[in-house]
């Protein structure tokens, strides 16, 4: 039972996952974006005003690799810029410029009206519980790739 009960949570995931990725593809092209996942380095970027590519592999959840040329082509395209950090020049940094932050500003509206949508009809309360079962699902996924 409980089994059925995991699988069936799994399958729910995996489904809203590639709604959701259907939808902010949507969203990202209107905003002249690749992919979701350049919309979410160039939000974790903009959350934290400046990052590492360690730092932003780490907030992403997205191979070294996979960030890199992510940052390249974002760089190439004029949304973000990155320099050696002076204190250890083995550590590249990477934040936005102003034609990635208004390309997250094109964004605000679009994902402001998405989410009303979607999540219409569920209270709150539900909400919070939602997005505290799934960061308690992340870290622990994390944990099981260590």
């Amino acid at each position: 039972m409980e089994d059925e009960l995991r699988a069936g949570v799994v399958l729910g995931i995996f489904r809203a996952n590639n709604l959701l990725l259907r939808a902010g593809g949507r969203l990202t092209t209107g905003a002249d974006l690749d992919s979701v996942q350049q919309w979410l380095c160039l939000g974790e970027i903009a959350r934290s005003g400046e990052l590492s590519m360690g730092e932003l592999c780490r907030s992403t959840l997205v191979t070294k690799q996979n960030v890199t040329a992510m940052v390249d082509r974002l760089a190439v395209r004029g949304l973000v810029s990155t320099a050696e950090d002076p204190a250890d020049r083995r550590v590249v940094r990477v934040r936005l410029t102003p034609q990635g932050r208004q390309a997250l500003e094109g964004l605000r509206e679009p994902t402001r009206r998405f989410n009303a949508a979607a999540f219409a009809g569920i209270k709150a309360q539900e909400l919070a519980e939602l997005a505290r079962l799934l960061t308690a699902l992340v870290e622990r996924l994390r944990q099981l790739e260590e």
